[in-house]
């Protein structure tokens, strides 16, 4: 149970994109207290509601990358992929941050 404790207390996970598939995501993080949640959304009007519910969020794509989260979710629109891409690039630390999305086209992303 400590280690378990421990866990939590260190592992975290950014989220990119607070909306349907992101928001839920961030929210069930959340509720399960299993580890501490970072989230960007480009329209931050969304930011008062996702504070209360516990979620830290951040100015930029680039600021969620420096926070060096174990784990980034990209939940952004498809077309916004290669921008998301650019910024994360400058920000984030290979060895520690696992990088993942939720998209199922992949031709955008690899060109």
């Amino acid at each position: 149970m400590v280690e378990d404790a421990e866990f939590s207390q260190k592992f975290s996970v950014g989220i990119v994109g607070l909306g349907l598939i992101g928001g839920s995501i961030a929210k069930r993080l959340v509720d399960a207290g299993s580890c501490k949640v970072y989230a960007y959304n480009r329209h931050q009007t969304m930011y008062s509601e996702a504070r209360a519910l516990g979620i830290t969020c951040v100015e930029s794509v680039a600021e969620l990358a420096r926070m060096q989260p174990n784990v980034l979710i990209l939940c952004n629109s498809l077309a916004s992929m290669p921008e998301v891409l650019g910024e994360i690039s400058r920000g984030i630390n290979k060895q520690r941050t696992t990088l993942t999305d939720v998209g199922s086209v992949k031709g955008l992303v690899r060109e």
